[in-house]
């Protein structure tokens, strides 16, 4: 499997055409799994709203397919030279424990971003 490794365990990669990911700390979210309810992170930058609104100029896809895409560019450091471990420092978890919230967050940003766009 390739892959960042972080600092508690595999962050993204792919292996036989998936894509893979792993843990690495539960303390980071624990409160989100109790309510459940919260959109938004009060730790998210400004920085993290721009890598998402970047991957998803790249490729305006829906979830899952911009969580693939946002970890290629972090992958490949595509976006301001930042891979996982400077995203993460942002509010963006690539991880397994902080995927649900990064797709909560992904989510809210592309409806913003959807509904700036003017019909055509």
């Amino acid at each position: 499997m390739d892959g960042q490794r972080g600092s508690g365990g595999w962050i993204c990669g792919e292996g036989r055409g998936q894509s893979a990911f792993t843990r690495e700390d539960h303390s980071a979210h624990d409160g989100l799994r109790a309510g459940g309810n919260a959109l938004a992170d009060p730790t998210l930058s400004p920085l993290a709203i721009e890598f998402i609104e970047f991957c998803f100029t790249r490729r305006a896809v829906a979830w899952p397919q911009l969580y693939d895409e946002m970890c290629f560019v972090a992958g490949n450091r595509l976006f301001k030279g930042l891979g996982y471990e400077e995203l993460k420092d942002t509010g963006l978890d690539f991880t397994l424990v902080g995927l649900a919230l990064t797709a909560r967050l992904a989510g809210e940003v592309t409806r913003r971003m959807r509904a700036t766009v003017p019909a055509i």
